[in-house]
């Protein structure tokens, strides 16, 4: 096998933990860790728009986004960065 195009999740925001967990991360893992038995040479992964939810200082923004209330977003922001802090939704 050449390649992986992994894009199955629970992508709603109001999932339960526990279907977040076995669908979304445990999941993935699976995913990321058969590839490697198997020797995969490349793994395509999509993710959701949780991911980039909940950057310090940006919370109205990312409410707004979520909340698909895209009329109260003005002003430019930033690209999200991998070097910009994260924090779950839930703290």
């Amino acid at each position: 096998m050449n390649a992986i195009l992994h894009a199955a999740a629970n992508s709603s925001g109001d999932a339960e933990w526990e279907s977040v967990l076995r669908n979304n991360i445990t999941a993935s893992r699976n995913v990321f860790e058969a590839a490697l038995i198997a020797e995969v040479k490349r793994l395509a992964y999509a993710s959701t728009v949780q991911v980039s939810v909940g950057f310090r200082g940006k919370e109205e923004l990312s409410r707004n986004i979520v909340c698909r209330e895209f009329n109260k977003v003005s002003g430019d922001y930033p690209m999200v960065t991998t070097f910009m802090t994260s924090r779950p939704l839930c703290l």
